[in-house]
């Protein structure tokens, strides 16, 4: 990991990490429903799956004085993968399971903004904006970029909060 430092009072700390498992043998997940998938008859799937995710981070600081900065915290998370040779546990054998598909490709976007105000020493304001973004498809072959070009045009959740702490000497 490494941290830059543009000016003593701005610390910036990026991140990009990418993963790779092919052919990991694994109950299969139904992600487009939440839950682990199954046959006809109720019993898991199993499933050879390949996985590819892609991670961007930007991790901050902003100070502007002894009293006062700004912290903040994005990230785009990608996941993807892909499920063959499905087979299904009957008694104490694996038998093959008629394809379906439970590829997934998922993107998600995180944001954290925090201005962090002491007022007075041991007692601080707290002001926190925070934001989502995430979206679902069975399509494993959509490449990484058309989906983080497509991550910031989706419905978004947002919060403000605001916390104020103070200290009572005793």
């Amino acid at each position: 990991m490494t941290t830059l430092r543009p000016s003593a009072w701005v610390e910036l700390t990026p991140t990009f990490a990418f993963e790779r498992t092919i052919n990991e043998e694994t109950g299969v997940f139904d992600f487009g429903n939440g839950v682990i998938a199954a046959d006809t008859l109720g019993q898991s799937l199993i499933g050879e799956r390949d996985i590819e995710n892609i991670e961007l981070a930007l991790r901050g600081i902003v100070t502007f004085t002894r009293t006062l900065s700004l912290q903040f915290y994005t990230q785009v998370f990608q996941p993807r993968g892909r499920y063959d040779n499905l087979r299904s546990l009957v008694g104490e054998r694996l038998v093959p399971y008629a394809p379906q598909n439970f590829d997934f490709n998922q993107t998600n976007f995180l944001a954290n903004v925090l201005l962090r105000w002491e007022f007075l020493p041991g007692s601080a304001a707290y002001l926190v904006w925070t934001q989502s973004r995430d979206d679902f498809i069975n399509n494993y072959d959509v490449d990484f970029g058309p989906r983080f070009r497509e991550t910031f045009k989706l419905p978004h959740n947002d919060a403000v909060l605001l916390k104020i702490s103070y200290w009572i000497p005793l």
